[in-house]
C-alpha cells in the first residue's frame, strides 16, 4: 500500500496540472532579440498602364482594292502588232504608160501584103476601179515615255504580309498581389507592457513555493 501510495503520488505529480484563471493582469514581456516570419500578401492593388504598345498584325487573305481614277506613269513598249483588215476603194487609177504591138500590116492596110509589124503605143486615161483590197501583216510598235492610265474597277489581290503598328495604352487595372515571403524582426530591447486575461494549466512539477515579498 506504501509502494502503491508512492506511485500515485510520483504520477500525479509528473503529470496532473493546477489550473489558475488570469483575469486583467498587467505584466510585462521580453521580445527575443531576432524573430523570423512569414508574411502573405494577398490585396489587390491599382496599376496604371500608359504609353505605347508595340503590335504586330499578320495578314493572309484575298482583299478588294477599288481602284478609279487616271494615273500618270511611263513605260517602255517594243512588240509586233498584227495588222489584218479589209481596205474597200472605189475611184479611178490613172494610167500612163507605153503599149507594145506585134502584128502585121494587115492591122493598119488589109490590102498590102503582111508583114511583121512592131510598134510602141503611148497610153495615157484613168482607169475606173472598184475592189476590196485584204491587209495581213506586221506592224513593230516601240514607244518608251509617259503615258495616262483610266482606272474604274474593283481589283482582287492577295495580301500576305505583316504590319508593325503601335497602340496608344491608358488603362487601370486591379492586380491581386497573392505573394510570401521571409522577414527577419528585429525588436527594440526593452520589455512590453501586455494584460493577461487567460486560463492557465500548469504542471504541478513545475509549480515553485516562495516566500512574497511583503
Amino acid at each position: 500500500m506504501v509502494m502503491l501510495g508512492g506511485m500515485v503520488g510520483f504520477w500525479c505529480y509528473a503529470y496532473l496540472g493546477v489550473g489558475i484563471d488570469l483575469h486583467n493582469q498587467q505584466g510585462k514581456m521580453m521580445m527575443p532579440s531576432q524573430i523570423d516570419v512569414n508574411v502573405a500578401a494577398t490585396n489587390t492593388f491599382a496599376v496604371q498602364l500608359a504609353g505605347n504598345v508595340k503590335v504586330e498584325v499578320p495578314i493572309d487573305q484575298n482583299i478588294e482594292v477599288p481602284l478609279a481614277g487616271t494615273y500618270k506613269t511611263r513605260i517602255k513598249i517594243d512588240t509586233p502588232i498584227p495588222i489584218k483588215f479589209n481596205v474597200h476603194y472605189k475611184g479611178s487609177i490613172p494610167v500612163k504608160t507605153m503599149a507594145e504591138i506585134n502584128d502585121t500590116t494587115a492591122l493598119v492596110l488589109p490590102h498590102l501584103p503582111k508583114l511583121p509589124l512592131k510598134l510602141q503605143v503611148p497610153l495615157e486615161f484613168n482607169l475606173p476601179v472598184d475592189m476590196v483590197i485584204p491587209v495581213n501583216t506586221t506592224l513593230r510598235f516601240a514607244y518608251e515615255g509617259p503615258i495616262m492610265l483610266g482606272f474604274d474597277q474593283n481589283t482582287v489581290t492577295r495580301l500576305n504580309t505583316v504590319l508593325h503598328t503601335q497602340t496608344p495604352l491608358n488603362h487601370v487595372m486591379q492586380v491581386p498581389l497573392l505573394t510570401s515571403f521571409n522577414v527577419r524582426v528585429y525588436p527594440e530591447p526593452k520589455p512590453l507592457g501586455m494584460v493577461l486575461d487567460t486560463h492557465l494549466h500548469q504542471p504541478i512539477n513545475q509549480l515553485q513555493i516562495s516566500r512574497n515579498g511583503n
